[in-house]
């Protein structure tokens, strides 16, 4: 064997050592990643996060890796584990209202709560707040990838032709719940009709859900959360002030709502 041949296998030998060195320290490496429980994958070859890998093998290769073994990348499986650490933007709840991010959260429990004040126009049209104060928080929001929802829930009286439906906070503040009843007894009508629309914001469109539930108004009970004292819906005996927060999701127009949006999410 010639000096140049030799020199050549040295140069290989050392290579393939360099490689082997390479590779069990990868191996120590997956084996710490794994027994850190962490999804990350790593090149077997080089250690740099890996993507590629042969249908039914463990050993996962990064893209330059992956070229030069195989060739081309069309016959590997891809991993996709890696999206699981990206950054993902954060879905916000903008209320000042514990108590109704509590009944959404409940279904959503990623959401976060952002407290900050809106402007609220009064409208008759709960979409039209929906839309408006979709837009106000969308000024506030310092990174504009977060998606992000509001809600407007409404009571509409069938004694006085669906009033006050969006308006029924200040008919609260005015009359409170025993004026509510008390309207609808002199009116000989009790019939009541509860609405909750949730306005999602993302990537620059506006999606609504809305949740109906149908029920009558009585003399007040217990609850402290609107009129949730005087609110009973169609085949219950409680008052939704009377129900724990996991009933109350599953009939309520909020719950309801909070649902389609959960489902609209996951199909995403």
């Amino acid at each position: 064997m010639g000096l140049k041949e030799s020199l050549k296998k040295l140069q290989e030998q050392e290579r393939l050592d360099k490689r082997l060195s390479l590779k069990r320290e990868v191996k120590k490496e997956l084996t710490k990643l794994k027994r850190e429980k962490t999804l990350e994958k790593r090149c077997i070859e080089c250690g740099d996060k890996a993507k590629y890998s042969i249908k039914g093998s463990s050993d996962w290769y990064c893209k330059d890796c992956a070229l030069e073994y195989f060739g081309d990348l069309k016959n590997l499986k891809r991993s996709f584990i890696e999206s699981l650490h990206k950054k993902k933007p954060k879905m916000f709840f903008i209320t000042n209202n514990d108590k109704k991010f509590l009944e959404v959260a409940n279904i959503l429990p990623h959401i976060e709560q952002l407290r900050t004040d809106l402007d609220e126009i009064q409208e008759l049209d709960a979409k039209k707040i929906i839309e408006h104060k979709l837009l106000e928080a969308k000024k506030k929001l310092s990174d504009k990838s977060n998606a992000f929802i509001v809600e407007d829930t409404s009571l509409y009286l069938e004694c006085i032709n669906g009033l006050p439906g969006p308006l029924i906070k200040w008919f609260l503040q005015t009359v409170g719940n025993n004026g509510l009843y008390n309207l609808t007894l002199k009116l000989k009508n009790d019939k009541a009709e509860a609405r909750t629309i949730i306005g999602y914001y993302s990537k620059g469109k506006i999606r609504y859900f809305q949740g109906i539930v149908k029920g009558n108004i009585v003399s007040p009970r217990s609850g402290d959360f609107g009129w949730d004292a005087v609110f009973m819906p169609e085949g219950s005996n409680k008052v939704m002030g009377e129900m724990t927060r996991e009933e109350k999701n599953g009939i309520s127009m909020r719950g309801k709502a909070a649902m389609k949006l959960k489902e609209y999410l996951d199909r995403k």
